[in-house]
């Protein structure tokens, strides 16, 4: 899952111009936020074209995963998260799972 070496990974093999990159990512920004109840993996389908980098990447981080274990766990972490803690918004919630999931990505050491 994580332990995937980069190098393996043809997505990530791919070096495009760093220029052609930056002009993507610029005028992705400049876009318009789609509504939030909006499936946004369909709006990278349907502009896939436009922001082909980007589009990797959300297939990748958008698609489900291939089985249920990792939203089992997530379930379980955001029960411990919410347990004793009901005034916690729904949006810090999900910013504390991002977080908790997400940070070993970037090798963070707590």
């Amino acid at each position: 899952m994580g332990s995937q070496d980069p190098d393996q990974d043809p997505e990530v093999t791919i070096r495009p111009d760093e220029s052609s990159v930056l002009n993507e990512f610029q005028s992705f920004f400049q876009e318009t936020n789609i509504p939030r109840n909006a499936d946004a993996f369909r709006w990278w389908c349907s502009n896939q074209d436009k922001y082909p980098h980007l589009a990797l990447l959300a297939r990748r981080y958008l698609s489900a995963p291939m089985a249920s274990i990792a939203s089992e766990r997530e379930f379980k972490v955001s029960k411990r998260i919410t347990v004793n803690r009901w005034n916690l918004k729904p949006g810090n919630v999900e910013v504390l799972l991002f977080l908790k999931f997400n940070l070993r990505m970037v090798n963070y050491k707590y």
